[in-house]
């Protein structure tokens, strides 16, 4: 995994967990007094910027009654290229698997900032 689909990952699954909070009818502080953690590592993790344990995970599906796998992202990417780009790819690009993994992974880049950066505001 490079970097940006990483802080994708846990960008999902901070927000799956804010759900899971909100579902449940806790706020921040309460949450964070049940996890035995700081208010300010729940709003971290919720963002992305803190990456929460497995244990952790454990402990939040179990105060939320929600299922594990229900925090976690679906393993298929969210981000799909659009077929227009990926058949202009195949066109342009001669045979050079190199190239076309750059490319690709370029554009999947673009791809997952442009959804977060529309994630962060349709958030506030």
């Amino acid at each position: 995994m490079n970097n940006n689909e990483l802080n994708s990952l846990y960008l999902n699954i901070g927000q799956n967990i804010r759900e899971a909070r909100i579902k449940r009818g806790y706020n921040q502080e309460t949450f964070a007094q049940i996890l035995k953690l700081s208010r300010a590592s729940i709003v971290n993790i919720e963002k992305g910027r803190q990456r929460p344990t497995i244990h952790l995970l454990y402990d939040v599906s179990k105060i939320t009654n929600v299922p594990l796998k229900e925090l976690l992202p679906t393993l298929n990417s969210d981000v799909e290229l659009n077929p227009k780009w990926k058949k202009q790819i195949q066109k342009k690009l001669t045979n050079s698997s190199k190239s076309e993994e750059k490319l690709s992974n370029f554009l999947i880049e673009v791809t997952t900032k442009n959804n977060n950066d529309d994630n962060k505001k349709g958030g506030k």
